[in-house]
Formats: structure tokens, sequence, C-alpha cells
């Protein structure tokens, strides 16, 4: 459609091919992250191996200094039991919690990259010599026929 209709110049085609097929690639291994959780009984074993290890630790300590002893498993178990927190947290990596990825300042930062891309002037060579502005790209009209915004602060209203 795009290079039937000259909507990109042919050089610019290719390239735009190549583009989508690594965003597409991106996208599945998104997706991949998404729907591989880690098994259960791996998991649960994980967790009871921590819980044992922090359950033997003050034998392996020494016993004669006890205020030692209760501060090193303290401090042990402490960041044990964060790494294991943080890695249940970052397990799942998409959606809109505190800690997730900013998927839409992500998407956002990449409509402006297009938006600039497709609205471009580039530099085209005329008999005289110099150098004139011609717009390489026309604007497509979205699915309610309307062209797109030129300002982004009317997207700020959605509350993403």
């Amino acid at each position: 459609y795009i290079q039937d209709n000259h909507l990109v110049q042919v050089q610019y085609y290719g390239n735009l091919l190549s583009v989508i097929n690594s965003l597409s690639t991106l996208l599945g291994s998104c997706e991949r992250i998404l729907s591989t959780p880690i098994p259960l009984a791996y998991r649960i074993h994980l967790q009871h191996a921590l819980y044992l290890y922090l359950l033997v630790l003050p034998w392996a300590l020494d016993f004669k200094s006890v205020p030692k002893t209760v501060v090193i498993q303290f401090v042990v178990s402490f960041m044990m039991i964060g790494i294991d927190c943080i890695s249940r947290e970052i397990q799942n990596p998409f959606g809109y919690d505190a800690n997730d990825l900013p998927l839409d300042d992500y998407c956002e930062s990449i409509l402006v990259e297009l938006n600039f891309a497709l609205n471009h002037c580039t530099p085209k060579a005329i008999n005289t010599g110099a150098v004139a502005m011609q717009s390489s790209v026309t604007i497509v009209k979205d699915s309610t026929g309307a062209a797109p915004q030129d300002d982004m602060a009317s997207d700020d209203t959605s509350g993403h």
C-alpha cells in the first residue's frame, strides 16, 4: 500500500521495512518475557532453600558473640529476603505498577520520533543550484477521518 500509493520515497521504503521487522522481533521478545513465568516448583524450591539457609545460618556463625551473631543474621536475612522480593517484582515488567517499565512513555517517544520522521523536510536540488525544501510524506488520516493533532497536549487527558 505504501509503495503503490507513493507515500514514501523508494529509497526509504527498504529502510522502513527493516525497521518494522525489527520492531516486530522486539514485540515478539516482549511477549515471550510476559508469557514465560518462572515455574511454580522452581520458585517454591528457591524459597524453601532460602529460608532453610537463613534458619541454619546462626549455627554456622560464632555463638560466643551473640550480639554479633544476631546482627549478622539480621543483615544477611534482610539482604536475601530483599533479593527474593525484588526477583518476584521484576518477574513481570509490564503493567502499571510503580516498578514496571514505563511503556506508555516509550510509546509516546516513538510516536514523537515517527511524527518527526514522517513530517520532516528533505532538501531537493533545483536547476539554479539552490536548495528547496519539500515534504516527503503526506499526512494519513486516522480511522475517524480526522487528521492527526499537531499538539500532544490533547493526549494527556487519557490518564496514561
